[in-house]
């Protein structure tokens, strides 16, 4: 339906709550702001209130965007709303679902008084992060527009699953008009994820700040968490229709018209039929793919294709051949593009590809069978040969997975296998086989080395009793402990790391599709490889655990526990493991360790466990589950390694388990699943109930990866899970709704951190806070079309290659679905935002992606009618389709079959029509609106140019004669503002004189120092400093004491010699020569106090200047 913009009314403020709580779910500082659920509801309530206030004021527009019928919008769009009658469409309710709004704030000028709206924030509010986050924007638009009045987006969000429509830019476009039309700025806050959409409609960055969040809600601001991948690109174009890539994943024509035709009469005319079993028919090696095509296996490499590809489209781009499209190009369709591996065993559709650890092998799986065949060297691809490949291959348990025994749940390779030749097996009535394979012995794969019947090892006292599967000549019969023991999914706790926990690698997980889950440990073949950390670890954790148990006063049982570990410990320890060599001369060998016989092969099995807490679904009705090993203690781990930083991880096994709802449960395992055997001989007094033992799992977290309003409640598909390759904590979820992406890394470092810590107290309450403020990260990869949920969808293929990227595939009934995502990489937890405004940008940063459009496959398919006539018609009533028509009952069953086939291929084929034409009606409106955008482009460059001034009868100049007019009318004009401004300065120099220049103001400054210096302060204090001595005014004074004090002593001098004259004394001076002396004394006082005088002159001058 297509989209129309519209002003929002006072009853869409609940809606425009829903969506602004759903678009920003995930954001960082939301949650910061509002930690707990309960809190953000208010804040729901509180969106919803601000809302109803913004709608009534005048100085705000909340605009809309709904998805209307086409008559609606085509009548609103000729009356050009909402922009002619905003008054009245604010009033009006149109019909339509509304999937995006945005909050618009008008210019306020510096004499206009307006007050908005106030918020009413809910109670338990983190005041303090919010607070920090206000002034942080307020400053930044102060730096960004000051006080100029500006058009503001408050807010702008659009509902998750309609997203990648254009409803945004409908928004944002609006604003943009307004601000051209009232010739003022635009001014918005975005996150660094959401900047390159401003970019791309011209807004450039003004100021980037930040906000540290600190305290105990989500992670410290040093934590270090890994972000959403982002979606670079979708399918590309050498995977598309006609393009090589395609026929590596394309059905072929016949065996697609003849499951058609099939389908159809099996569910008497409907399509839609409930996939029970999970399907994963893509295996990679690298950049190769393995695909289950029409009971085959293709195999190709996607690097190889990808290269010819691009080198076919550069060489045809160079030659010049333009006209011509690339996809009907024979030439880019030349070569082989891919390789057949024909299973001449495999009778039945082929459900899951499951590749060894080594690469080497491949267990093909069917509803009852499988066959494990070696793969083939890289080296076939590049042979021109284009005939099938026959790989060597062993059917597994020819007598005992077959078609009248249970369905096949799961096959995994077990992780301690040596060279990867070990397979384990789970079927849907609760049977565990694990086979040992030898590929050069058929024998290996007749009978499984151990299996087990979970039914009976539920309720199993010793290892004397019978656990084994009842075989096939048995009948099986009612049991009351089968019930609740169906089985969904099963995996290994871990992977065989050297990271990991020692139990894990050995540990099976069984979900139940009830909802129970069980953990057999330890599950071991009687040879394995264990990594270099594993056996140390486990004697460490063992010996520490037993002296715990002898000191503390624990139950037998315990005792018993901890015992059967050191005996088994013990017997792996006097072991000499003969070494095993690598696969090439440089590999180091591997030593290979024997399964202790001191207890049975079959473990005791453990659970069910008890979800926590209890007040989730009482039938979770269970689909998969995957398991995240714990690691070892990083301090023992990286003790001798300085520069080492130990990963982030949980010392506890993470569960997730998936429903068929699409819910999926985030789960902790805080026990710990440790090695357990049942007792050599059966105990004197016990009753026949499984273990008092109750394990737990700990609910942190469910997430729902679906809208009900889509699925209708249900699924056709049935959803899986698929580990990431750059996190242990993330996974992708497959289901009819698409493909999600989900991590847990926002609360493994300070749920481990608490989870470490020595002080008990308040520990539940801080736990609690942690799992309520550090929420999962979840988005959406990838999005189905209606008419892909109903048909064979595939688990994705998750790769890291150089020349493909991040690479995620899937298959869909035959038609590939990728994407190619942004590796994500590590920062730092800051909060950082853009703060942009209108102004040109240098450079525009890319277009969003969207997948590219793909035509309805009805449109492509042949019809099925022919295969039906060919295998539904029984062979008595063929020879009547060629007679003449008879009124029979066997003729209208015949035809009545054929009429509903036939209507279905019509009704698909005028669905994909319908849209198409769809499809080339928004494209029409979306190239309208890019000749709109050409169009005002075109008169921006008409107003540089000139050609917009009316020149009546004039000859226009032509060429760069026509800018050189125009450059030198805006120099004239410049010339005319710069005489304009000196004149101007001239007047006020002569109004109230010029300023001071900067040399002039420090000879002013100067000055006034060597005033202060020479003239006496009127108050003096008297902690004077001994550097004062030195200044003008003291020594001024000082030489006028000493002139006084020399006058003074020159008449005393004199008196005394008129004395003595008198006297008669012998010594006498000659007259003249006194008077000589004297007057030149008098004339040095003189002259310094002529000196004083002028300089004191001089300063008085200076000072009144």
């Amino acid at each position: 339906m297509p989209l129309l913009l519209s002003l929002a009314s006072r009853t869409d403020a609940e809606r425009i709550a829903e969506i602004h709580m759903a678009a920003f779910a995930s954001n960082v500082m939301l949650r910061a702001q509002f930690p707990t659920p309960a809190v953000r509801a208010g804040l729901q309530r509180s969106v919803e209130a601000k809302a109803l206030a913004d709608i009534v004021d005048d100085k705000t527009t909340v605009l809309v965007v709904r998805d209307v019928p086409e008559g609606e919008h085509r009548e609103q769009q000729e009356s050009d709303c909402p922009e002619q009658s905003e008054h009245e469409s604010k009033e009006r309710q149109t019909e339509g679902r509304v999937v995006a709004f945005a909050k618009w704030a008008h210019p306020v000028g510096e004499n206009e008084e307006y007050t908005e709206p106030p918020w009413v924030w809910p109670e338990g509010t983190d005041w303090k992060i919010l607070d920090k986050w206000t002034k942080r924007t307020e400053q930044a638009q102060e730096k960004a527009v000051g006080r100029t009045p500006c058009y503001r987006l408050h807010f702008i969000g659009t509902d998750p699953t309609d997203q990648g429509q254009g409803a945004g830019s409908m928004m944002l476009q609006w604003g943009i008009r307004q601000c051209r039309m009232d010739c003022v700025p635009a001014y918005v806050e975005s996150t660094l994820e959401a900047a390159p959409f401003y970019k791309k409609h011209g807004f450039s960055a003004m100021e980037k700040f930040s906000v540290e969040i600190d305290g105990g809600w989500q992670r410290s601001p040093k934590t270090l968490y890994e972000e959403m991948p982002r979606v670079l690109s979708y399918t590309p174009a050498w995977l598309s229709r006609s393009a090589p890539g395609f026929r590596l994943f394309a059905k072929e024509e016949e065996s697609r018209a003849q499951s058609n035709g099939v389908q159809q009469t099996n569910v008497n005319g409907s399509d839609t039929a409930r996939i029970s079993s999970q399907r994963r028919v893509i295996a990679h090696r690298g950049s190769e793919v393995f695909v289950a095509v029409d009971g085959t296996i293709r195999w190709g490499d996607l690097a190889t294709i990808k290269d010819e590809w691009e080198s076919k489209a550069l060489s045809q781009a160079l030659s010049g051949r333009r006209g011509a499209s690339v996809e009907d190009d024979e030439g880019l369709l030349e070569g082989v593009t891919h390789k057949v591996l024909r299973m001449q065993y495999v009778s039945e559709p082929i459900q899951q590809l499951v590749p060894s650890p080594n690469q080497e092998f491949l267990a093909i799986v069917t509803a009852h069978t499988i066959h494990v065949c070696v793969l083939p060297d890289s080296s076939h691809l590049e042979q021109p040969d284009s005939g099938p490949i026959r790989p060597k291959m062993h059917h597994l348990g020819k007598t005992t997975h077959t078609i009248s025994q249970s369905p096949i749940v799961s096959t995994l390779w077990h992780p301690l296998g040596v060279n990867g030749s070990c397979l384990v097996t789970v079927t849907e009535d609760a049977v565990v086989r694990l086979w040992e394979l030898n590929m050069d012995s058929r024998w290996s794969a007749e009978e499984p080395a151990v299996a087990m019947d979970l039914r009976k090892l539920q309720y199993a006292r010793s290892s004397e009793d019978d656990v084994q599967p009842i075989r096939i000549e048995k009948n099986r019969g009612y049991s009351a402990n089968a019930i609740g023991m169906d089985v969904a999914s099963a995996c290994f706790g871990g992977s065989g790391t050297e990271e990991e926990e020692g139990w894990s690698a050995m540990t099976l997980w069984v979900a139940m599709t009830e909802g129970d889950v069980y953990a057999l440990c330890p599950l071991l073949p009687s040879k394995w490889q264990p990594p270099s950390t594993l056996i140390p670890s486990l004697t460490t954790s063992v010996a520490v655990k037993c002296a715990y148990v002898q000191e503390a006063q624990t139950n037998a049982m315990e005792k018993d526990i901890c015992n059967n570990q050191y005996s088994w410990l013990a017997e792996v320890d006097k072991q000499d493991p003969p070494l095993l060599q690598g696969k090439t001369e440089f590999s180091p060998s591997i030593p290979v360790y024997s399964r202790p016989n001191i207890f049975s092969a079959v473990p005791q099995l453990q659970g069910p466990f008890s979800i926590v807490p209890g007040d989730i679904e009482d039938d979770l009705d269970i689909v998969d589950i995957k398991v995240v090993a714990p690691m070892l203690d990083t301090e023992d781990l990286y003790q001798d390694e300085d520069d080492a930083e130990p990963p982030r991880a949980l010392t506890s096994s993470l569960v997730c388990l998936l429903t068929s709802s699409g819910r999926a449960y985030i789960c902790l395992d805080l026990d710990g699943v440790q090695g357990r055997w049942l007792p050599l001989k059966k105990p004197n007094l016990r009753p026949r109930t499984p273990t008092d033992y109750v394990p737990e799992l700990v609910v942190l977290e469910a997430l729902e990866t679906t809208q009900a309003e889509s699925t209708e409640g249900h699924f056709t598909q049935c959803p899986m899970l698929t580990a990431g390759i750059h996190s242990r904590y993330a996974f992708f979820v497959t289901n009819d709704s698409g493909i999600f992406y989900l991590s847990v890394e926002p609360l493994i470092e300070q749920l481990e951190k608490e989870l470490e810590s020595r002080n008990g107290a308040g520990a539940p309450v801080r736990i609690k806070n942690i799992i309520q403020g550090s929420h999962t990260l979840r988005e959406q990869i990838l999005r189905f079309r209606e008419e892909d949920r109903r048909r064979d969808l595939s688990a994705p293929a998750v790769m890291q290659d150089s020349d493909l990227g991040y690479f995620l595939l899937t298959v869909c009934d035959g038609l590939p679905h990728a994407a190619v995502l942004d590796r994500p990489h590590e920062t730092v937890d800051v909060y950082e935002m853009d703060v942009t405004g209108m102004q040109e940008t240098e450079k525009e940063s890319p277009a969003e992606p969207r997948p590219a459009y793909q035509p309805p496959e009805a449109l492509y398919q042949i019809s099925s009618l022919p295969a039906f006539a060919e295998t539904q018609i029984k062979p008595r009533y063929k020879h009547s389709m060629k007679d003449e028509v008879r009124l029979s009952a066997a003729t209208l069953e015949i035809m009545t079959d054929m009429h509903r086939l036939l209507s279905k291929e019509t009704l698909d084929m005028g669905r994909g029509v319908s849209d198409l034409f769809a499809r080339c009606d928004r494209m029409r409106l979306e190239l309208w609106n890019q000749i709109e955008n050409v169009r005002e482009i075109v008169g921006r460059v008409d107003q540089i140019n000139g050609e917009d001034a009316d020149n009546f009868g004039e000859s226009k100049p032509q060429g760069s004669k026509k800018l050189d007019v125009r450059l030198q009318a805006i120099k004239d004009k410049h010339a005319q503002q710069l005489a304009r401004f000196d004149a101007l300065k001239k007047k006020l120099a002569q109004a109230g004189g010029r300023p001071l220049s900067e040399k002039e103001q420090g000879w002013v400054k100067e000055a006034d120092k060597l005033g202060k210096s020479l003239v006496k302060p009127e108050e003096e204090d008297e902690g004077t400093p001994s550097r004062a001595r030195h200044e003008y005014w003291r020594r001024f004074e000082e030489a006028k004491e000493l002139t006084q004090e020399l006058l003074t002593q020159a008449k005393e001098v004199a008196d005394d010699s008129d004395e003595e004259g008198e006297k008669g004394s012998s010594l006498r001076v000659p007259p003249d020569i006194r008077q000589s002396k004297i007057a030149s004394v008098m004339r040095l006082l003189e002259r310094e106090s002529a000196l004083v005088d002028a300089t004191q002159q001089r300063l008085e001058r200076l000072s009144l200047a």
